[in-house]
């Protein structure tokens, strides 16, 4: 490994440490302080404050020194390389070499992307490239003509087969705003093969799902419980049914190098309505709403019976396959696969799920209102008099 890598990962480390020494520094000031007041006390002549808080923070302040003037010394080692992505990005690299100049990816040193000697210079994978009369002059910097996300990582150059650069190439991360009515999709790209974080911080007050929200490893989607039902992993990770609460941040994240790869400001606008429960009193109709276009066979069905169709809806018409249930043609057209159940009872209670062409598009959760019970009084209470035997009783009675 070259000295630029080890002078880099170390002061990733010092700065660790620094951030750690000063947070003890903290605790061991009062603790001192502590000690000095009660030495005090008890043998001020021997325990001054202002000697005891030197001696418990001398040693501490020396590591801290010592760290930082370690990172301020070593300024001068290259940072990474920042591009945007499919710009070209020069990884630099100084050297004067009268052998074989060669860069080669950190974790693949085997497969050589250009090279150059004192005759001529090769571009042995498309897309790298070194300059000959760059070379002769000790600049051995490889260009890159087109960074992409697959690009990203720590590349190393060595003459004669010993290392004398390490550079770490980063793609900025991509920024898109979102402006979106409710109950539509999201999609949020996965620009990498690297496992990813799709972390949300909401518009408004944090909530419970903000933070991370699902994580892509593959073909694999893995989603907070909340999510679960309205997301899918199409051409990225999809979010159905947007709602105004959905509004914020949405940022794809590699997990295993922890950068940024693509954030996501939404903004959704319209009814929050269309995502939450629908409540409705009991035998009255409910409309279980699901906006989204459907070419093929779109249909309602109870979530945890999915192979009985309650109705359907195709280009040529709609079907009430059980009785109660039905969906519109013309607004089924249009984009509107909403269920209408025309008598809601407790047994209709739970989730519903629509589907177009057999792929889930909308979760939708009917509940029915409580009602509020009124004691009915019998007509034998209502007949039901007082009759107060003595006249002066009755008077106070009344009095009262």
């Amino acid at each position: 490994m070259s000295e630029e890598r080890v002078h880099f990962e170390i002061r990733t480390q010092l700065e660790s440490l620094r951030a750690e020494l000063m947070t003890r520094h903290l605790i061991e000031r009062r603790v001192c302080k502590v000690h000095a007041e009660v030495g005090w006390r008890s043998r001020p002549e021997l325990i001054p404050e202002m000697s005891v808080m030197q001696s418990c923070s001398s040693a501490l302040w020396v590591l801290i020194l010592l760290t930082t003037t370690f990172t301020i010394g070593s300024e001068s080692v290259n940072g990474p390389v920042k591009v945007k992505l499919h710009d070209s990005a020069t990884l630099p690299c100084s050297e004067r070499c009268s052998g074989l100049a060669r860069w080669t990816l950190f974790s693949k040193r085997s497969d050589t992307l250009a090279e150059c000697d004192q005759t001529s210079c090769r571009s042995v994978k498309e897309g790298y490239q070194m300059i000959h009369d760059q070379y002769l002059k000790g600049n051995l910097s490889l260009t890159i003509t087109d960074a992409d996300f697959s690009k990203r990582g720590w590349y190393t150059s060595d003459c004669a087969s010993k290392d004398v650069c390490d550079v770490h190439l980063q793609i900025e991360p991509l920024n898109t705003t979102v402006e979106m009515m409710a109950s539509e999709s999201l999609i949020l790209r996965v620009d990498v093969s690297d496992p990813v974080d799709v972390i949300y911080n909401s518009a408004g007050t944090p909530g419970p799902s903000s933070g991370q929200i699902c994580t892509v490893d593959g073909p694999s989607l893995q989603c907070k419980p909340e999510y679960t039902r309205r997301s899918s992993l199409t051409s990225g990770v999809e979010l159905r049914r947007m709602a105004p609460s959905d509004s914020g941040v949405y940022t794809v994240m590699d997990s295993r190098n922890k950068e940024v790869i693509h954030t996501y400001t939404v903004t959704v606008q319209g009814s929050e309505s269309v995502n939450g429960p629908v409540k409705v009193k009991l035998h009255d109709s409910a409309t279980l709403f699901c906006f989204e276009r459907c070419s093929g066979l779109a249909r309602w069905t109870v979530f945890h019976k999915r192979s009985d169709t309650l109705a359907e809806c195709d280009q040529t018409s709609c079907r009430s396959v059980k009785e109660g249930y039905q969906m519109i043609h013309d607004q089924y057209l249009k984009g509107n696969l909403s269920l209408i159940i025309t008598d809601a009872d407790f047994s209709k209670r739970g989730w519903y799920t629509s589907d177009c062409a057999s792929k889930d598009v909308c979760d939708v959760h009917l509940q029915i209102e409580q009602q509020e019970t009124i004691p009915q009084v019998s007509d034998k209470l209502k007949m039901w008099k007082v009759v107060l035997p003595w006249p002066e009783l009755a008077r106070q009675n009344s009095e009262d």
